[in-house]
């Protein structure tokens, strides 16, 4: 019983998420549209929005940018627990996590790279526009 109520459960919330993002990206942006400044700004980025693709934008750069730095901080903490440890099944686990702080390393580089190899334009999400037809 218990199944079939998350079977229910998950659908109904796959719906609901899939028609919030056609709500929320088939709401008109105007080219003029009036810029908003982030009450707590990315940081490193631009506090003033003017679009969903702006403020998209600076959530990837921001994601990306504080992936790489937990990767890096999990390495230097597993290089200490390898070096301050002396039982075997501590350095084992000092390795568990250096490597899993490189394998995410590797999925965010693979992750950008099939990005742009898709298309170099699409990680920076400009506006598309419209050419007039006669």
């Amino acid at each position: 019983m218990t199944l079939v109520f998350l079977k229910k459960y998950f659908f109904s919330s796959l719906i609901l998420a899939f028609l919030s993002f056609v709500v929320f990206f088939s709401y008109p942006v105007s080219a003029q549209a009036k810029p908003y400044t982030l009450i707590v700004p990315f940081p490193g980025q631009n506090p003033q929005v003017s679009s969903p693709q702006d403020y998209i934008k600076a959530l990837y750069t921001f994601g990306l940018g504080f992936g790489a730095l937990l990767a890096m901080v999990m390495i230097v903490i597993g290089a200490v627990q390898y070096t301050a440890s002396e039982a075997i099944t501590s350095k084992e686990d000092a390795k568990d996590r250096i490597q899993k702080a490189i394998l995410g390393l590797i999925l965010l580089i693979v992750a950008t790279v099939i990005l742009y190899t898709i298309n170099p334009a699409l990680p920076d999400l400009t506006e598309p526009t419209l050419q007039q037809t006669q």
